[in-house]
């Protein structure tokens, strides 16, 4: 590491190129140690879950339809389906380099595996670039290779995962990068030139790419905007104005010929209108202020400021007067950072990094993703701060050192945000670290100084590293060395558990149409808990009410599914099924492990005395060796980490009894799993002198969990026997057992 001001020799092309590769290959790494879980060796692909898991639904459509794009989902928010919520960009382009190397889908899957270990290594350059500008080259390496290993990115951009956050930083940094280029000192015309054209470029990227952008598009034009007030340079205002038009203007065509975006035109949760607007007012703002520059105005630079700052508020006041939508999407905006929408407390990725606990302030969160680092983020804030004192990368150093002032407390408050703030963090880490070792550059060779910074940031960041990094290493050590025995039961990361048991689905229940043809509506849904909905749109193709967007998809499904993990009866939720077009219902052993709800006890095997399921009857169950997802223990032995319940009408078995008799019924299951399970209805003789129980499972069946036998019912003293169908179970056939079904040695 150099410090800034100190004479440094530039490294020859070579060098330079060889170093850059080397962290390079340092990222991709870093982003691979999970290899095994992603290509098990039996020929699959396991790619992530959760919301990677619908932006590989969104690709492999635009792969297989290529160059097509989904704008409207009948998979999600069934039966109604959806406008997809997310921006067409990083999709397409992954669908687009997919075709480069094949046209099926095991060739997309092995592509996009590979996608966010890719994007890392490509997000090194700007950091570099930006760590080079502040400080040397050195500094840039340090910067760089800080981002490759940081666990607040690389936890979520590892091989599989193909969620779209290693795109965004990369596009988000590399915006920066342009942006700090324009405030550096010795900018010429050309270079003004080229960095205003690459921003337009990743403004747009930015706006089609995540539907969080308005972050970025605030922060980065606010950030362009001081940089040509403060600096007294017109032609990067000339350069916003045409550059946020421009920008502008890329996003109509993508608006004007989609759906409605979710949440309405003006939505701030997705892209919309707004996001036009909100440029077409940078470029108007910035525009004024070029008129006024060459003018001959001789207004001072707080006067500009104050000028820029009543056109900015004038205008958003206008546009909240004058668009009351845009006033009602603002408001929505507010409870997802405030946590407060009813599904921010479940969602991880917006926890907060230290949490208020009995004993004091848990910062578990905090040093899984940083270390002890974290603990140096506001010295590494002041470092970069401190290189403004030097006029020749002032500018540059404020941009940085602003990023860092707005990133961090969103880091702080919401673990998601991490992975925005870690390229800044990285490089003001970097510079905090060059500026310790320059003391003891003066008492040794500045190698031996820059070594012990090195070691110094190493033993900080471990705890992470020892937590995110170790137990992946020490389990591809294991595998390499031929450490784990063949006929070892399977013990599947909760990851994989998920993945296979979804792939299960699809093959246990009839395929749904419409799943590259959104025209073709699916015929039915299954109806599991929010945080399931991605994986079973990927791997098991099949449509859900609701899924991970919570609330924000549609908020009367999204209470309507939660409701039916509560209720307390197996008729309230057949209703709920029913009325959300859901065919099958999804359980697991974590399901409302709060309350006493239906299916919690119907999945544990605790129903109550006298209480059976007549209209759910267990499909499949699994994985063997499963865990469950966001659980750090697996189910206890011998009760599956999920199952999937067809809902049907049932037999009704009428059996002759004497009036106000009890009466029950009994066989044995066998579910997917080889485990056997007894059944037992009952019920009560009514006037008429017939017992009435409906019953959910077939003897006479192929199904994956069947009756082993007839059912054996009891009248006193008294056993008559019913076989049932799969017809009968799905149809609701009414079955009257006679004496003739009665075995002989119970008749009196």
């Amino acid at each position: 590491m150099s410090r800034a001001g100190r004479a440094e020799h530039a490294p020859s092309l070579p060098a330079l190129c060889l170093s850059l590769l080397g962290v390079q290959l340092l990222a991709v790494a870093m982003r691979s140690i999970t290899f095994p879980e992603v290509f098990p060796g039996d020929g699959s692909v396991d790619l992530d879950i959760l919301d990677s898991a619908y932006h590989a639904r969104l690709a492999l459509y635009a792969f297989v339809n290529f160059p097509s794009v989904l704008d409207f989902d009948p998979y999600i928010a069934f039966p109604d389906g959806a406008p997809v919520p997310l921006p067409p960009l990083f999709d397409w382009t992954l669908a687009a380099v997919a075709h480069l190397f094949g046209h099926d889908p095991a060739t997309f899957e092995r592509v996009a595996a590979f996608a966010s270990p890719v994007l890392g290594a490509l997000g090194v350059l700007p950091v570099y670039a930006l760590g080079r500008m502040l400080a040397g080259h050195g500094v840039g390496l340090g910067a760089g290779a800080l981002f490759a290993v940081l666990p607040a990115i690389t936890d979520s951009s590892r091989i599989g995962n193909i969620d779209h956050h290693a795109w965004v930083t990369t596009l988000a940094v590399t915006h920066l990068a342009l942006i700090a280029t324009l405030a550096a000192r010795d900018a010429t015309p050309r270079t003004l030139a080229w960095a205003s054209a690459g921003l337009l470029f990743t403004r747009a990227g930015l706006a089609l790419s995540w539907s969080g952008s308005l972050l970025y598009l605030g922060l980065g034009d606010a950030t362009i905007l001081l940089v040509g007030l403060l600096l007294g340079r017109r032609a990067v205002l000339a350069g916003q104005a045409l550059g946020a038009g421009l920008a502008a203007a890329l996003l109509v065509p993508w608006l004007a010929t989609s759906a409605t975006p979710l949440g309405g035109v003006l939505s701030t949760t997705t892209l919309s209108w707004i996001h036009v607007l909100a440029l077409l007012g940078i470029a108007f703002v910035s525009g004024v202020l070029v008129l006024l520059h060459g003018s001959g105005s001789q207004a001072g630079v707080g006067q500009r400021l104050a000028l820029a700052a009543v056109l900015c508020c004038g205008g958003l006041g206008v546009l909240l007067v004058a668009l009351p939508d845009a006033r009602d999407a603002l408001e929505s905006a507010l409870p997802f950072f405030a946590r407060s929408d009813g599904w921010g407390h479940a969602n991880l990725e917006q926890r907060p990094l230290f949490r208020l606990a009995r004993d004091g302030i848990d910062a578990s969160l905090a040093q899984r993703r940083w270390g002890w680092l974290v603990y140096a983020l506001p010295f590494a804030w002041l470092a970069t701060l401190a290189r403004a004192r030097a006029d020749r990368v002032r500018g540059p150093a404020l941009c940085v050192a602003g990023w860092m002032a707005a990133l961090g407390p969103l880091a702080i408050l919401q673990e998601r945000f991490g992975r925005d703030f870690a390229p800044t963090a990285a490089v003001g880490l970097a510079l905090l670290f060059d500026d310790l070792a320059a003391p003891l550059r003066r008492r040794v060779p500045a190698a031996l100084a820059d070594a012990a910074a090195v070691l110094l940031a190493c033993a900080l960041l471990w705890p992470a590293l020892a937590e995110s990094e170790w137990p992946h290493l020490v389990r591809i050590g294991s595998l390499l060395r031929g450490e784990v025995p063949a006929n070892a039961p399977p013990r599947l990361s909760a990851r994989a558990s998920l993945v296979r048991f979804a792939r299960e689905i699809r093959a246990a229940t009839p395929e749904t149409g419409g799943y590259f043809d959104p025209t073709r509506p699916p015929e039915y849904a299954i109806l599991a808990q929010p945080s399931y909905g991605h994986v079973l749109h990927y791997f098991a193709r099949r449509p859900t009410p609701a899924n991970n967007l919570g609330p924000y998809l549609d908020l009367a499904k999204f209470r309507a599914v939660r409701r039916a993990y509560a209720e307390r009866s197996e008729p309230e939720v057949i209703a709920i099924a029913e009325s959300l077009g859901a065919r099958y219902v999804l359980t697991s052993y974590a399901t409302a492990r709060k309350g006493p709800g239906f299916l919690k006890r119907l999945h544990r095997g605790d129903l109550r005395d006298g209480e059976s399921s007549e209209r759910l009857r267990l499909r499949i169950e699994g994985p063997a060796g499963g865990a469950l997802l966001g659980d750090l223990r697996r189910p206890p032995a011998g009760v599956p980490a999920y199952q999937l319940y067809e809902v049907v009408r049932g037999a009704l078995l009428e059996v002759p009894a004497p009036a106000g008799s009890e009466v029950h019924a009994e066989t044995t299951v066998l579910t997917s799993l080889g485990r056997r399970l007894a059944f037992r209805a009952a019920a009560r003789s009514e006037s008429d002198g017939w017992a009435r129980l409906r019953v959910p499972y077939a003897d006479r069946s192929q199904a994956e969990s069947r009756a082993l036998e007839p059912y054996r019912i009891h009248v006193g003293e008294r056993v008559f026997r019913a076989s049932v169908s799969d017809a009968d179970v799905r149809e609701g056939a009414t079955l009257r057992v006679s004496d003739e079904t009665a075995d002989p040695r119970t008749s009196p």
